[in-house]
């Protein structure tokens, strides 16, 4: 039976909030798509006031900003932008993912928030692979990860390959081309299980209140679950007998989804910030301590009808 590891991408998987010398990082791309949005340099001065951007989903970066300075102003701004793009800002998206860029008055945080993704995206698109002065390139992999991606992707695709007993899934405010380049630069294939901002945003979760379509809230994993042959059996299996972790960097937003879904949270701390051993939070500083978890042994144990989060404590604890 499937087990599945679910995790972030930003801060997790890659490095994006450190920029490479001479170019840009997310925070900076948001500051110039605000700038573009609202006006002037009004994004620069939000940015400067908002506490810990990086850990913010669009909408509620979007939401923050507005409210930092005149809010009929800022949309006038807004509106005027928006009825100039004319479809230039399409490629960054998609096909049946985000929103058309089309304002609406009674409720145009959905348009604004759609079109800063798209101006961001298209400030960070093209430095993605860049070079530092060391050679390597943006953004730089989390410690460990391509390892642990590379070992994955035997098991899974390998001439050894025996199963499909564990899969690997994406959940992150991010966004899907800017994560599949991200991939493509590292020389390796990207996950086909993702669920990303761009996936939420979409008139298929519009219904949902803003906050029920980000971590914490559990509504990503379920749409995790339905990218799964048989969603519901999945969804019930995965959660309810301990047979999915999630890995990320933010107690809050990461580490509530695991608190929400009752599974262990593996926190990526590679700064070592983790004071104690909370139960189900497993630190840990880099995705090789992780690697445990596909050698032979372990799989042995989930063939044998383990849950995930048993062999996980199993490796973690020694």
């Amino acid at each position: 039976m499937k087990r599945i590891i679910s995790s972030d991408f930003d801060r997790t998987i890659a490095q994006t909030f450190t920029p490479r010398p001479g170019g840009i990082g997310v925070v900076e791309a948001s500051a110039r798509a605000l700038d573009q949005l609202l006006g002037s340099d009004f994004g620069h001065r939000a940015m400067c006031k908002i506490r810990e951007p990086q850990r913010l989903a669009p909408r509620e970066l979007v939401e923050q900003a507005i409210r930092l300075g005149n809010r009929t102003s800022l949309m006038n701004s807004a509106r005027s932008f928006i009825a100039t793009c004319n479809g230039s800002l399409e490629q960054y998206v998609p096909v049946g993912k985000g929103i058309p860029l089309k304002w609406n008055e009674m409720d145009p945080f959905p348009v604004l928030t759609e079109t800063f993704v798209r101006l961001k995206l298209s400030h960070l698109m093209d430095q993605i692979g860049g070079a530092f002065d060391r050679g390597d390139l943006w953004p730089l992999p989390c410690p460990g990860f391509l390892e642990f991606w590379k070992a994955f992707l035997e098991l899974k695709t390998g001439s050894c390959a025996k199963d499909d007993i564990l899969d690997f899934g994406i959940i992150s405010s991010g966004h899907d081309k800017f994560i599949e380049r991200c991939f493509h630069v590292w020389g390796v294939q990207c996950t086909e299980l993702m669920v990303t901002d761009d996936d939420m945003r979409s008139e298929a979760y519009a219904k949902f209140a803003p906050e029920e379509r980000a971590k914490p809230h559990r509504m990503v994993f379920d749409a995790l679950c339905r990218k799964l042959p048989q969603p519901e059996f999945f969804h019930d299996h995965l959660h309810k007998n301990g047979n999915a972790v999630h890995v990320g960097d933010s107690l809050c937003a990461d580490g509530g989804l695991a608190k929400n879904l009752n599974i262990p949270f593996v926190w990526f701390d590679p700064h070592e910030e983790l004071t104690g051993s909370p139960p189900d939070i497993f630190p840990v500083t880099d995705w090789k301590q992780l690697l445990p978890l596909l050698e032979k042994k372990s799989l042995a144990m989930l063939r044998k009808g383990l849950p995930l989060s048993q062999v996980l404590r199993t490796i973690l604890n020694n």
